[in-house]
């Protein structure tokens, strides 16, 4: 299974696939950023972050990546912040 999930991360290397990391869902407005936040996905967080996912992006409530870290999966938060 460890094999399986590292080469799912693998895909963040394409470019047809990185520019698609900061797309909104079109009926919540939500990211790829925020889905993996919600699913409590630390290693797509990471990806997401390296390949340079918008913090900044909102939903159609305006909630940032940072709301969805604290409702959903605090421990994502000091990942979040670094730079």
């Amino acid at each position: 299974m460890l094999l399986l999930l590292w080469d799912c991360f693998e895909c963040f290397k394409f470019t047809d696939i990185k520019s698609l990391i900061n797309s909104q869902c079109t009926a919540t407005s939500t990211t790829p950023m925020m889905a993996a936040i919600m699913g409590r996905q630390l290693q797509c967080v990471q990806e997401l972050q390296a390949c340079g996912a918008s913090m900044e992006a909102q939903d159609l409530n305006g909630d940032t990546v940072y709301h969805y870290a604290v409702q959903a999966d605090p421990k994502t938060i000091p990942v979040l912040t670094r730079v």
